[in-house]
């Protein structure tokens, strides 16, 4: 799939012009022309919104959000676009800014620079980007949708906010791995309520550190407070991965780990045998 697009994508940049209005004699100015400011074009904005990763050519990663405030959607993005260079792997910077798409047209309004207007196939996973002339200059993945029991466990434990660094391919391939027969979301959970709630988990803490503010204003609940917070963090350990620090390794054993921001320097281990649930425990280290 994309050892074919490299090469093009090398020539395509060396001349590269982000905006495709007006580049091809057979295509109309209204085929090429994004939707107006402050409009809703629901089908098209709902075809591409998502996010979109594993990209090459232009884009390392594209995220098109579409998000409602007092009555009025925006459709915002973000992404890390490949700067271009001589010898790979070349660097990427971080971009921001609006987005509009109409018919198989997405138009980018970057902060601070030109807006840049593509051709957008999406087939399957996969999205297209070309310029005027049909060359294809980027290639991204859909990422797939996180599975929604990781949402309800967040908040069965009210901690809605904690970043969850999850990737849900990852996680689709060990669940159907051979042998397990303990589903990822009671591993989840279980890691959850160890992390919570066991002396060697966040709360084993507590009396060797001061607990922050507003934290520190209900003991009984500081575990939770802590742990709903952007700077805490729980991942999965992926087969790829070296393993635990004990280690336990992803073939037999779901490994989650969590962070939780400057309040301790500590990483927490939780970890579940894939065919046995009630083998599990948790363990922190420095």
């Amino acid at each position: 799939m994309r050892s074919s697009l490299l090469p093009v994508v090398l020539v395509a940049l060396a001349s590269f012009v982000p905006s495709i209005t007006g580049c091809s004699a057979d295509r109309s100015e209204a085929a090429l022309t994004p939707i107006a400011e402050g409009t809703d074009d629901v089908v098209s904005a709902s075809r591409l919104h998502g996010d979109y990763v594993d990209g090459q050519g232009r884009f390392a990663s594209l995220s098109l959000a579409r998000i409602s405030e007092g009555g009025k959607t925006e459709n915002r993005f973000e992404g890390a676009q490949i700067v271009q260079c001589v010898r790979a792997p070349c660097p990427t910077i971080a971009i921001t800014g609006r987005w509009f798409a109409s018919a198989d047209v997405l138009t980018l309004y970057p902060e601070g620079a030109e807006r840049e207007t593509y051709r957008a196939s999406l087939d399957g996973p996969k999205l297209t980007l070309s310029d005027g002339n049909g060359t294809a200059v980027a290639e991204l993945i859909r990422a797939r949708d996180a599975d929604p029991s990781i949402a309800t466990v967040l908040a069965k434990y009210g901690v809605p906010e904690m970043t969850v660094d999850i990737d849900q391919a990852e996680a689709d391939a060990q669940a159907t791995a051979p042998l397990v027969t303990v589903p990822f979301e009671n591993a989840f959970d279980l890691a959850m309520k160890m992390f919570l709630e066991d002396e060697m988990g966040l709360s084993g803490m507590f009396m060797d550190l001061e607990i922050p503010e507003p934290c520190a204003a209900d003991p009984a609940k500081a575990a939770v407070c802590l742990a709903n917070r952007r700077d805490t963090s729980v991942s999965l350990l992926t087969r790829a991965d070296g393993g635990a620090p004990d280690g336990e390794t992803a073939a037999d054993t779901w490994i989650f780990s969590f962070h939780v921001g400057s309040f301790t320097d500590h990483a927490y281990y939780a970890v579940i045998e894939k065919h046995r649930e009630e083998a599990h425990y948790i363990y922190n280290v420095n």
